[in-house]
């Protein structure tokens, strides 16, 4: 539960940092052939397209992807305080369980920092101007790496559980 609950809150940051970093892409023309297998190579991209400019992040969509954030660090909370490290585990156990705390302080800090700014951000026309999003997909980035943290925590402490698991079978 852990693990698909930490994917979930990854996935809206991701996607709320991709949102606000949308550039704008125009076609230039694709490749050229010439005979004799002269090719002139398209401009930009290999498929002919170049980014020129930035969009600015659509609001609805910023508030859709940080809700669900806000409900999936609810459960993923709720599942990393429900762990139970047992008395007399090994202090490995014990500070992964810690760390796992910390990454869960730290998103939710830039969740809640990115509510702020959101409240904070004049909005017009159902768009976020690119100056006031950049903030949004930074600490949409930084809560990715937290729960990217989280999950190799996770998965370190889930390795040294199995073993413990097995061997008392």
């Amino acid at each position: 539960m852990v693990e698909a609950s930490a994917k979930m809150v990854q996935g809206s940051a991701l996607e709320i940092a991709k949102e606000c970093t949308r550039k704008e892409t125009a076609t230039m023309g694709a490749p050229n052939y010439i005979g004799n297998g002269i090719v002139i190579p398209a401009i930009g991209n290999p498929n002919g397209t170049i980014q020129i400019g930035e969009l600015p992040a659509r609001k609805d969509r910023v508030d859709n992807f940080l809700s669900s954030a806000e409900d999936s660090i609810k459960a993923l909370r709720s599942h990393v305080d429900g762990l139970i490290i047992p008395e007399g585990s090994p202090e490995d156990m014990l500070n992964l369980w810690r760390g796992m705390q910390s990454s869960m302080q730290a998103a939710e800090g830039n969740i809640n920092s990115m509510r702020e700014l959101l409240a904070q951000t004049t909005v017009k026309r159902g768009e976020i101007k690119q100056k006031d999003a950049k903030p949004l997909g930074r600490a949409a980035l930084k809560v990715y790496d937290s729960m990217s943290a989280l999950e190799k925590m996770r998965a370190k402490l889930d390795a040294i559980v199995k073993p413990e698991i097995k061997g008392k079978d």
